[in-house]
């Protein structure tokens, strides 16, 4: 047992690559019936874990750079029945593990959702909505350059809270030279 949590949920499991750690997330009630979600680490060992990101809003899938330097995740303001999923609800952020800043690294209309590392670290996939369509996306984080891979997604959660990650069920193969994606009721293999 990693970590035992009486009264909050903790889920969305991902290693360190050291493979010392466990980044999951904390769900917490607020003011709200929803709650909002801070990122924490679990050593594998157990104990009481160590809050990494407490923005007051909601995190998507999160990933560490092979260096131990960034974890990259998904980042959303508070939950509002409000929200429009063709604006910028979510984002790609960056969290310096030694100097604590974060920084975004995609967003914009129709959002960056779900976030996943490639294994080199120089890429990630994203999920972005385009009109009523839920399209996979690459962004290179040497060049800035972003551009759409497939628009053959199930429908995202971009307007919800991400429970379960605002789109779960996809991965990158160990090369990095595609994802493994699960839409339209089958496991589709998308070339990067």
């Amino acid at each position: 047992v990693v970590t035992e949590q009486a009264t909050n949920l903790v889920n969305g499991a991902s290693w360190t690559e050291d493979g010392n750690w466990v980044l999951a997330r904390k769900r917490l009630q607020d003011i709200s019936s929803i709650g909002i979600a801070e990122l924490w680490m679990y050593h594998k060992d157990g104990g009481s874990g160590i809050q990494v990101i407490a923005d007051k809003g909601e995190l998507d899938s999160f990933s560490a750079s092979a260096d131990g330097k960034y974890i990259y995740y998904g980042a959303s303001g508070p939950f509002s029945y409000e929200r429009n999923p063709h604006g910028p609800v979510w984002s790609v952020m960056r969290y310096d593990r030694k100097t604590g800043e974060k920084r975004e690294v995609s967003g914009g209309n129709g959002s960056a959702a779900s976030p996943l590392l490639s294994p080199d670290g120089n890429s990630i996939a994203f999920v972005r909505r385009i009109g009523r369509q839920s399209t996979l996306w690459v962004h290179d984080l040497t060049s800035g350059a972003e551009h759409q891979l497939w628009d053959g997604l199930d429908r995202d959660q971009i307007e919800a809270f991400g429970t379960n990650y605002v789109y779960p069920g996809y991965d990158w193969m160990p090369d990095g030279k595609s994802l493994i994606v699960w839409a339209g009721g089958k496991i589709n293999r998308i070339a990067v």
